[in-house]
């Protein structure tokens, strides 16, 4: 026999905290506090994207251009956009102010070219709760290889802790885990100085009660994952249940404060000591004699954890509905709705904008949403039909995963230059070469860096952010046969011949910010193992 007496189910709001959210909270504080014994809260979380391999793409498309979602609850940061690639490689750092450790972190990549013209086409996604970066990175899905690493307390300098390596992406249910693809992370929280807080993310406004529950029930479903693992599990734990009879006495529910907005009920009676009017719903006595016992005659000894609360659940709700309780939950829903949509109405009326839902700033952020969706669309349009035109003229090749070089933290040489490319099949000697340089041509600045045996180039140091696609190319070293530095033209001419074109390098004209002489990628290239030769 199992029976309750005097239990309390309160769904409560206090001073702006729904208190389901702040127990999740402070069981995760607990938790990363025994761990950390002492050490300052890590309140910075950096989620380094690196690459992704074997993207499984939308069954009408041979390709995708994947782009990477981070949410962190409601700020929400993404990455550029890579061009018909299954193997992507992005390279950014996203930063996160946070210090709640309950808070479930959702990894989630997409196809802007999808076929329906969404620019949203899901392809997969990760999750993990942000505790386990503290105490334990392993406890998620990952691909455990060499390449996987784990960041515990003292193994950094800086304090970060939390993991690097490939993580599995799966499908909108969680199932097809690996099979969308995988996506190498790099995640490390560490307190920093608040003074040094570089993410700009604040909340835009207070968050009602029903609102916290929704954010709640969403991070529950990521960490749930599949509802099928959910329940083979349940089925398999190593109990069986025979139960004769369940009873509850004296029972109350507080539902009122769900629908009530901002502010609890028990906070506004606790000033006039009234706490005593709060509205419950009470159930008095309820008893299940049925529910929790094997079948008659099945033979079995009892039932599994999975039907015990699918029963429990089922059983409590025939019973609430029988015992005639849903009228007064129904007035208590209805009382606390009223009463918030009487808030909202009254913030309006005192042109307090920022803790209400309807008003100019709603109708506002709509407007802006929609002229964002527009544009973003359009911008989508025009960026991949000149770029993929452009691309082909001047033979640019984008990174992907296995440019390995790419991810060298050490660079041999960066700085912007300016730069043409011709096509080119003959095999040209130097005094050709070096003709060329006489030649005008419709140079374009770009940002290089030498690393390894790759040059590295792209329109910007930094991705600005009005910038959908955010492409990086590559030359190859072992691609090019010649180096010629002409003095008197101050040019470098790199004969591409394993590719069929010629690149030419110019110091760059507008002054854009770092730049190297051309003297100084002349003599690196040279180190490279490149047959140069400069002429007047």
């Amino acid at each position: 026999h199992i029976e309750i007496t005097d239990a309390m189910v309160n769904f409560q709001m206090y001073d702006g905290k729904f208190n389901i959210n702040e127990f999740t909270r402070l069981l995760a504080v607990g938790e990363a506090e025994s761990v950390l014994k002492g050490d300052p809260f890590p309140n910075q979380l950096t989620c380094e994207i690196i690459r992704a391999k074997n993207l499984k793409p939308h069954r009408l498309k041979k390709s995708c251009d994947p782009y990477v979602v981070v949410r962190v609850r409601r700020n929400v940061k993404n990455t550029g956009t890579q061009n018909e690639t299954r193997n992507p490689m992005w390279k950014e750092k996203l930063i996160f102010n946070l210090d709640d450790p309950s808070v479930v972190m959702e990894i989630a990549v997409y196809d802007r070219d999808a076929p329906d013209g969404s620019q949203r086409a899901f392809l997969g996604h990760w999750a993990m709760t942000t505790k386990y970066l503290i105490y334990n990175p392993t406890f998620t899905f990952h691909v455990d290889n060499k390449d996987f690493k784990t960041y515990y307390r003292g193994d950094r300098e800086d304090g970060a802790l939390g993991f690097e390596g490939w993580v599995p992406l799966a499908s909108k249910g969680w199932e097809e885990v690996g099979d969308r693809g995988h996506i190498q992370i790099r995640l490390l929280w560490q307190h920093v100085d608040p003074s040094e807080l570089t993410d700009t993310f604040v909340e835009r406004r207070k968050y009602t009660a029903l609102e916290q529950l929704t954010q709640q029930s969403q991070e529950d479903k990521l960490r749930f994952g599949a509802w099928s693992r959910l329940r083979h599990w349940l089925n398999h734990e190593p109990f069986c249940y025979d139960v004769q009879r369940f009873t509850v006495r004296r029972t109350r529910f507080y539902l009122q404060d769900l629908f009530r907005g901002y502010k609890g009920k028990p906070e506004m009676l606790r000033k006039n000591d009234k706490l005593y009017q709060c509205d419950y719903v009470p159930i008095n006595f309820l008893e299940i004699t049925d529910r929790f016992r094997p079948k008659p005659g099945s033979g079995d000894i009892g039932i599994t954890t999975y039907h015990v609360f699918v029963n429990f659940f089922l059983g409590l709700v025939f019973k609430f509905l029988r015992g005639g309780k849903l009228g007064k939950a129904f007035a208590q829903i209805m009382a606390g709705g009223v009463f918030g949509m009487g808030i909202n109405f009254a913030n309006v009326f005192r042109g307090d904008f920022q803790n209400t839902t309807v008003g100019p700033q709603g109708i506002k952020d709509a407007a802006a949403g929609i002229a964002k969706a527009t544009s973003t669309g359009l911008q989508v349009l025009n960026q991949k039909t000149t770029k993929n035109a452009a691309n082909k003229r001047q033979f640019k090749t984008p990174v992907d995963a296995s440019d390995t070089d790419f991810l060298m933290d050490e660079i041999d040489v960066s700085g912007y230059l300016d730069r043409h490319a011709v096509g080119n099949k003959e095999n040209l000697t130097v005094e050709k070469l070096g003709a060329m340089a006489k030649k005008s041509g419709s140079f374009k600045t770009n940002y290089f860096e030498l690393k390894g045996q790759s040059l590295f180039f792209r329109q910007n140091k930094e991705k600005p952010e009005s910038k959908v696609y955010a492409l990086t190319y590559k030359t190859r070293l072992l691609d090019v046969s010649t180096a010629v530095y002409c003095r008197s033209q101050q040019e470098i001419i790199l004969n591409v011949q394993a590719e069929n074109h010629i690149i030419r390098l110019r110091k760059c004209k507008n002054n854009v910010g770092e730049t190297k002489s051309l003297q100084a990628w002349f003599q690196v290239f040279a180190e490279k193992g490149i047959p140069c030769t400069e002429i007047p």
